[in-house]
């Protein structure tokens, strides 16, 4: 897994962020990104209106939904190919703990392993959270009578076992498992409790 991670890190530089602001309010935007040497077409990372969950009270008042990156991968996990969302900030990142996550529409493609965060940090080091594996799973209904989950990771629910107060260098959001024609639909991005989303 360690030799995809860096194969992607290398193939794919999508662009720097907005700059990060400090240890606890900065804005980020992710980047997305499709990884798909083979030219199969399978994989795709799209931003889709109306499928995500309301941006701001007012929306949610109004009942209105937002932005959802919806990533795809249509055809076997085997096949080399990926998707996702890169994050990267001017100045790296202090990890705090539980306050890593995203929430996914309970209809779409979750597992272990997919989507997760591809982490690295400033010593060398790599870390990979898988959504399923995070101890942190709350439940809940949006206004349009969609299910969601929202997954939030401690260092301890990571692949390897993020140290905390860690130096983060990077972070990608991504797919790589064989997922339904829904795919994988995800909402408020959390980084150090800021919410990272489609503008």
């Amino acid at each position: 897994m360690k030799t995809r991670f860096l194969i992607i890190l290398t193939s794919v530089i999508v662009g720097l962020a907005q700059a990060y602001a400090g240890d606890s309010t900065f804005t980020l935007s992710p980047h997305l990104f499709v990884f798909d040497p083979g030219r199969t077409g399978i994989a795709s990372a799209v931003w889709v209106n109306g499928q995500g969950l309301a941006d701001n009270d007012q929306d949610l008042a109004a009942g209105k939904a937002g932005k959802a990156l919806v990533l795809k991968k249509l055809g076997p996990t085997s096949t080399n190919a990926s998707a996702g969302a890169s994050i990267f900030g001017s100045t790296w990142i202090q990890f705090r703990s539980n306050e890593l996550g995203f929430d996914i529409r309970d209809d779409s493609y979750h597992s272990g392993g997919s989507p997760r965060f591809n982490v690295a940090t400033a010593d060398g080091g790599f870390y990979f959270c898988g959504a399923d594996g995070a101890a942190s799973q709350t439940h809940f209904t949006d206004a349009q009578g969609r299910d969601w989950t929202r997954f939030r990771f401690t260092g301890a629910d990571c692949f390897g076992g993020l140290p905390p107060n860690s130096t983060i260098t990077e972070i990608d959001l991504i797919l790589d498992e064989e997922t339904t024609t829904i795919g994988s639909v995800i909402d408020n991005i959390s980084v150090n409790g800021t919410i990272i989303r489609k503008d």
